[in-house]
């Protein structure tokens, strides 16, 4: 049986030799998905944007959202806890900890009044209405 390899054609033969030179002690695929950026996703009605943002493993209480006219700043902390007792050594930790946040430039002022954020099973959802104001009006074109 053949094993198959990913083939990258931006990949150069230093980025190869670099892998390979590592690979004993460093994952180089597990380096790639280490937190940084919070994964969201953002959809727009007429009246509101709705952003789902994936927070695995972060207490709300760890979670701070503003938002500033157009702006929205997330920011959150994931803290590792022990899940054994002192004397237990950690064989694989490939979970990420620490602070993070994203911010977003949205297209329209937002109404910070009536926003809404709830988190549930490891997913931050946020309702940010437009500001009524900042609604940008559909003029006919005669």
């Amino acid at each position: 049986m053949a094993n198959l390899a990913r083939f990258d054609p931006f990949e150069t033969a230093v980025d190869t030799l670099f892998r390979n030179f590592l690979r004993p002690t460093f994952d180089w695929d597990v380096q790639r998905t280490v937190r940084g950026v919070i994964p969201m996703d953002i959809w727009e009605t007429d009246n509101a944007y709705v952003v789902t943002a994936e927070l695995p493993g972060v207490r709300k209480e760890n979670i701070n959202v503003r938002v500033f006219e157009n702006q929205l700043v997330i920011e959150a902390e994931a803290v590792q806890e022990k899940q054994a007792g002192e004397e237990a050594k950690q064989l694989l930790g490939e979970r990420s900890y620490g602070k993070f946040s994203r911010a977003i430039v949205l297209p329209t002022e937002i109404d910070q009044e009536h926003a809404e954020a709830k988190h549930e099973d490891g997913v931050l959802r946020l309702t940010l209405p437009k500001r009524a104001d900042s609604v940008a009006k559909r003029l006919t074109v005669q």
